[in-house]
């Protein structure tokens, strides 16, 4: 009931107020966590947003045959154990892959498509 509520009294404030409609229509993407701790050098704060990008191809299919599993990551297929920019596939999952790169672990999902 409160969430008819909320949608309700937003969608009654963009009809009020054609600005408050057009802010959320343009309202800007961001490409890092802003919740994200800035990291902390000698020479004071660095912003967390100018880190190398984060790597996320899209993920399209799994292909789960045991030692024969695989994925088709940006458009490439890659086999189990065979690495994409750096990062080693090891493991497929039904509905999702896992990547390590230097003992960072990336896990993809498929798309809700």
């Amino acid at each position: 009931m409160k969430r008819y509520l909320i949608i309700l009294m937003f969608s009654l404030t963009c009809a009020a107020n054609p600005a408050a409609a057009k802010l959320t229509a343009d309202a800007e993407t961001i490409d890092h966590d802003p919740f994200e701790k800035p990291e902390i050098n000698r020479t004071g704060i660095k912003s967390a947003a100018k880190k190398a990008p984060h790597w996320a191809p899209r993920l399209s299919m799994t292909l789960r045959a045991g030692n024969n599993s695989m994925a088709n990551v940006g458009g490439r297929i890659i086999r189990l154990h065979e690495s994409i920019d750096g990062h080693r596939l090891i493991a497929v999952h039904e509905r999702s892959v896992v990547f390590k790169k230097q003992g960072k672990i990336i896990r993809l999902n498929l798309d809700k498509d």
